[in-house]
């Protein structure tokens, strides 16, 4: 039996040299059912290549990638600033609810101003710290 999951939204503004982002995260849950993807292969979460949401397993506390549903980029170019909107789909294909961090890797030259999280009707605002101390 799987248990539903809100649907949560990450969106983190980021400014660049050339590039800028603004990550929004739509994260939906699966059934568990024969057609349903599964969790990737354990990884690091400085290995990330793409936003990714990684959940905390039971088989010793590793990071698995969620299956990655969708993704769709939003950019406004303005001069040598881009100011992009990314939204991800995930499925949460266990009938468990499960730990999460979202890794999404950025150039040097790119930074974060906000984050902002909806689950449902829930609203959590993340807290942006320097990148030596994130």
């Amino acid at each position: 039996m799987a248990y539903p999951i809100n649907c949560p939204t990450f969106r983190a503004p980021f400014f660049g040299a050339l590039v800028a982002f603004i990550a929004l995260l739509l994260v939906s849950s699966l059934s568990s059912s024969a057609q349903s993807p599964t969790l990737g292969r354990a990884m690091k979460a400085q290995d990330a290549k793409a936003g990714t949401l990684l959940v905390r397993t039971s088989d010793h506390g590793q990071l698995r990638p969620m299956p990655t549903l969708a993704t769709d980029v939003d950019m406004k170019v303005t001069g040598m600033i881009a100011r992009s909107t990314v939204t991800q789909h995930f499925g949460n294909p266990t009938d468990q609810w499960l730990e999460g961090i979202y890794v999404f890797p950025l150039s040097e030259s790119a930074a974060v101003d906000t984050l902002l999280m909806k689950i449902g009707e829930r609203v959590i605002i993340g807290e942006i710290e320097e990148r030596v101390k994130a």
